[in-house]
């Protein structure tokens, strides 16, 4: 695990935030959260603490390994910090954190080590070079991704309980629509881009 600050490396990083996000926003908007590539999408839920849990990460690395992708990325999107950088910027200060990890050296376990040492303090992203998947990580317990078909097919055969995510997603704002009395709007919209219902 590597932390990016080179301009030139954040530059990259941008270009793959933006070409895997449509919004580094996890309650989603009217034009949706992946780009139109990343096809198949489901939540998952909970996370703990801004991180996958163990299990939805083992079922990332199994699959990015399973599919060939040698390295992945994790990035800080609460506040967002990239979204004027261009190459022509002078320096500057940014304040979120940058993440590459190499797949290539070190067993599952190492990885999950590695991942718990990054500060991911904020929402934030994982997502891979080549565009096969993009999750987006919220500060309310969940995550969503999306992926292309055949990275989903694997990673859904890699963590089984993904059947369990919407359900205790649903509980979960149903109870926080019970305890604080509120509604929440969004919710509808993002449950029908999610699972195109």
């Amino acid at each position: 695990m590597r932390e990016i600050n080179d301009r030139k490396k954040l530059v990259k990083i941008k270009t793959l935030i933006d070409n895997t996000f449509k919004t580094t926003n996890p309650f989603g908007k009217e034009r949706g959260i992946f780009c139109d590539s990343l096809t198949d999408k489901i939540i998952l839920c909970p996370v703990e603490n801004y991180r996958l849990k163990q299990s939805q990460f083992y079922g990332l690395i199994k699959t990015c390994k399973e599919l060939g992708i040698n390295k992945i990325y994790f990035s800080e999107i609460e506040g967002y910090d990239l979204i004027e950088l261009d190459e022509s910027e002078l320096a500057g200060k940014y304040t979120n954190h940058y993440y590459k990890m190499d797949l290539l050296n070190g067993s599952i376990n190492d990885k999950f080590e590695e991942y718990h040492k990054m500060k991911l303090i904020l929402e934030n992203a994982v997502y891979s070079e080549n565009m096969d998947f993009g999750i987006l990580i919220s500060h309310e317990d969940y995550a969503v991704i999306g992926a292309k078909k055949e990275f989903m097919d694997k990673y859904k055969t890699f963590y089984p309980e993904w059947t369990l995510s919407r359900q205790c997603f649903e509980k979960m704002w149903d109870d926080n629509s019970k305890e604080f009395k509120m509604n929440y709007p969004w919710l509808k919209d993002l449950i029908r881009y999610i699972y195109e219902e």
